[in-house]
């Protein structure tokens, strides 16, 4: 079921944040992400955002800005069985075209956004993480 996150989600979509950010973001240190703990947690009270459950228990979520996707995130131990794609198709379908930026040594990100239609934009070096990161784009 994928529906609007609440303000009872928070805690558990920062965990869900946390926890997958460091797996998928290795070749940086942790403590850029722990730092960015807070701010990350404001923005998503902020703005709209998709769970996905599996009966009952949220296991990813999804930030939009306008047409920014601007986090898509499923658990550890979820990952690869279809639920990032769910969650992806859902906001596809109420958007006429999307844009994210996506670490260049994220590989595993870039492959999935690319199955699913997006292509690589530009590339320029993160001002905050100082990482090298790819805009992509998607257009129904």
């Amino acid at each position: 079921m994928i529906r609007l996150m609440n303000h009872n989600d928070i805690d558990n979509v920062m965990d869900i944040w946390i926890t997958a950010t460091i797996s998928a973001h290795r070749f940086m240190n942790q403590s850029f992400w722990l730092k960015q703990y807070h701010k990350v947690k404001q923005k998503l009270i902020d703005m709209p955002a998709y769970v996905i459950c599996e009966e009952e228990r949220i296991v990813g979520f999804a930030v939009v800005d306008k047409q920014r996707l601007a986090a898509l995130y499923i658990i550890s131990g979820k990952q690869g069985k279809g639920y990032g794609s769910l969650l992806l198709q859902h906001i596809q379908n109420q958007c006429e075209e999307l844009h994210a930026e996506v670490y260049v040594k994220n590989n595993k990100a870039l492959q999935f956004f690319k199955k699913h239609g997006f292509v690589i934009a530009s590339q320029e070096k993160n001002p905050d993480s100082h990482q090298m990161q790819n805009t992509i784009q998607w257009h129904k």
